[in-house]
């Protein structure tokens, strides 16, 4: 099943069981052009490659604590 933003017509659908924040970002995504949202799937993608790339060679990940 696609999620609201990619088929505005479910969404009166799933409305009741999105939890406010979900129903408020749902909502938005419906008011970006499908261009800007297609931008953003693959950045995020290239993002998540790079990332489990990086992560190939590393072991452990420290970093101090405050």
């Amino acid at each position: 099943m696609q999620p609201p933003s990619r088929k505005p017509e479910l969404f009166p659908e799933v409305e009741p069981h999105l939890s406010p924040i979900g129903r408020a970002l749902a909502k938005y995504n419906l008011l970006l052009p499908a261009a800007v949202l297609a931008s953003a799937d693959r950045i995020r993608a290239q993002l998540r490659r790079s990332l489990a790339r990086t992560f190939e060679n590393v072991d452990v990940l420290a970093w101090p604590t405050v």
